[in-house]
């Protein structure tokens, strides 16, 4: 039985003098989930605060 060698991705030659550049990995929306959180944390602590501020009788 013959074993080949594994896949190997193909490097892309860049034109001499080009700075390299660093793959896309999907992590554009971050800054956006990350204010959501936020907010979303900020809303419930100022629930829990305004509950927790009502006079007991």
């Amino acid at each position: 039985m013959k074993r080949t060698p594994p896949n190997t991705p193909s490097l892309t030659e860049q034109p001499p003098g080009a700075s390299p550049t660093l793959p896309r990995t999907g992590s554009e929306g971050v800054l956006a989930a990350s204010a959501a959180s936020v907010a979303l944390l900020a809303g419930g602590t100022v629930l829990y605060r305004r509950g927790r501020a009502v006079p007991r009788r």
